[in-house]
């Protein structure tokens, strides 16, 4: 496995093309996928762009339509946990002298995100076409989260050991320290009011 991305040539869609590329990349395990990304800070709120609109969205219609307590606790925890890779992320790389790569880091983690949320959607899309009576099995479904919620936290080890060049043991360090705060943010949404049970949302399958 390549430990330093080597340098691409971006495609010649323009941007939009480019992080398509890197992405793919850097699911395949190619550490030259990082060289797709930007390293400016523009760069990086372009990757936090998406989210933050979704989430905008979101917030709009909750409120047009008077949503509950618990769907406005759901979007302020999405927030809160788009957040907490970059800042995990900068805090680790500001301490091994890293600052130089994390903007890059940071975007190509951003985007590549998309991957696993797009994996889920062609799995159970798959499973539903091919296989309806297994589609109903809690059982399968669950086991499929289980097993791109895996592909996700390998993914985010490879990125974060490839853009902050960092050896297997930090990278580690990078994508525990991310989970323990995200689990710590679940953890407070469901021991407050109105006790919203993220995990459960998280390893259940969609629909």
């Amino acid at each position: 496995m390549n430990q330093e991305p080597r340098q691409t040539i971006p495609g010649p869609g323009g941007p939009i093309a480019s992080v398509f590329q890197g992405v793919l990349l850097l699911g395949r395990g190619r550490a030259e996928g990082l060289n797709c990304f930007g390293a400016t800070m523009d760069a990086l709120m372009s990757a936090l762009a998406p989210y933050v609109a979704l989430i905008g969205v979101g917030a709009f219609a909750l409120i047009a339509r008077h949503g509950t307590a618990i769907e406005a606790v759901r979007l302020l925890l999405l927030l809160c946990v788009l957040l907490v890779r970059p800042v995990v992320s900068q805090i680790l790389a500001q301490r091994w002298n890293r600052q130089g790569l994390w903007l890059r880091f940071a975007t190509a983690s951003l985007w590549a995100s998309w991957l696993v949320q797009a994996l889920i959607i062609i799995a159970f899309f798959l499973l539903h076409a091919m296989a309806p009576d297994l589609a109903e099995s809690r059982a399968v479904g669950t086991g499929i989260m289980l097993g791109l919620q895996a592909y996700d936290l390998w993914l985010a080890w490879f990125i974060a050991r490839v853009g902050l060049i960092v050896g297997p043991g930090r990278a580690a360090i990078v994508v525990l320290a991310t989970v323990l705060a995200m689990v710590a943010l679940y953890a407070i949404a469901a021991v407050l009011p109105p006790y919203y049970n993220a995990m459960g949302d998280l390893f259940s399958p969609p629909g």
